[in-house]
């Protein structure tokens, strides 16, 4: 045992000194020096903070133009509509930079029949990550002349305005984190798509086809008119009300639900559960269907 021990000891003593000697080369050859260094730029560049005031525009001819795309929106963002015959971007406010990175950077491009609006960095890392929005906002005018699609992908601020006047063929909402709240002309056929919500929806219009999936925060949706077709949402695990004429005649189909469902709409034939399953006719029966399946969170059907 007193062998083990002096051993053990000894090994103790081998190890120390050849920390030691690890040590003093590593001093030597300035690793330390440079280490610490290193670990210095690490901390100031996620501590250390830049503010800048930004009074940005930009505008390109509506002409040609059948898409309007927007990406990076992680400010607040309004629509305004107007007789000219170009789209018009205004991004002011304050900006509060983390670190070594850079300030954002107002895109307003023309790609085929697409206009593009974004708000990116010029670093690989995206702005979202690495730095603080002070008080940003974002103008978009768009002339009464456009005819076709908007879209939004990733849209962590906050989007309203009244599109009525506009004739939009289709309109999508992607990975939305913020507050959309848009109104549609009531006398339009839009297809509207939204996915990824983490935020809230409020939108009104008159649209021929609702999408709905992969719902996490809050979606209301008010169709207008009497053009719609069809509702469908999938894979609900926050709040959709859905609200509908009041006279609509059609078929509701729920399936898969093991959250909440509730028809507030004059209905007849109901079978299943509502904790399960789900069929009924709307008025008697008709040609719009409404389903919905998946749900852990809340979907409700009202009369608008």
């Amino acid at each position: 045992m007193k062998k083990v021990a002096i051993t053990g000891l000894i090994f103790l003593l081998v190890g120390l000194i050849l920390c030691a000697c690890g040590g003093a080369w590593l001093l030597k050859a300035g690793v330390g020096e440079k280490l610490s260094t290193y670990v210095r730029h690490l901390f100031n560049d996620y501590t250390e903070r830049q503010s800048f005031e930004i009074n940005e525009n930009k505008t390109l001819p509506i002409e040609g133009i059948g898409r309007i795309e927007f990406e990076d929106m992680f400010c607040s963002a309004r629509f305004e509509i107007s007789d000219g015959d170009n789209i018009e971007v205004y991004l002011t406010g304050k900006y509060t930079i983390i670190g070594n990175s850079a300030k954002p950077a107002l895109r307003l491009d023309k790609e085929g029949d697409t206009a593009i609006i974004s708000l990116k960095s010029v670093k690989s890392v995206p702005l979202r990550l690495e730095s603080k929005i002070g008080d940003l906002d974002l103008i978009i005018v768009v002339p009464k002349s456009f005819s076709g699609e908007i879209v939004f992908d990733d849209a962590s601020g906050n989007i309203k305005g009244d599109l009525s006047e506009l004739n939009i063929s289709r309109l999508k909402i992607n990975n939305c984190a913020g507050k959309a709240a848009l109104t549609l002309s009531p006398e339009g056929e839009t297809t509207f798509e939204c996915s990824d919500i983490l935020g809230e929806a409020e939108i009104t219009g008159g649209f021929f086809t609702v999408e709905c999936n992969d719902i996490v925060g809050h979606v209301n949706v008010t169709v207008l008119g009497e053009k719609i077709k069809s509702v469908n949402l999938e894979d609900i695990l926050g709040e959709v009300n859905v609200y509908l004429p009041a006279d609509i005649k059609g078929k509701v189909k729920v399936s898969d639900c093991a959250g909440k469902f509730d028809n507030r709409i004059a209905s007849s034939n109901s079978s299943g559960k509502a904790a399960d399953s789900y069929t009924c006719d709307l008025n008697g029966g008709g040609d719009f269907t409404f389903t919905a399946k998946d749900i852990l969170g809340s979907v409700s059907i009202f009369a608008a």
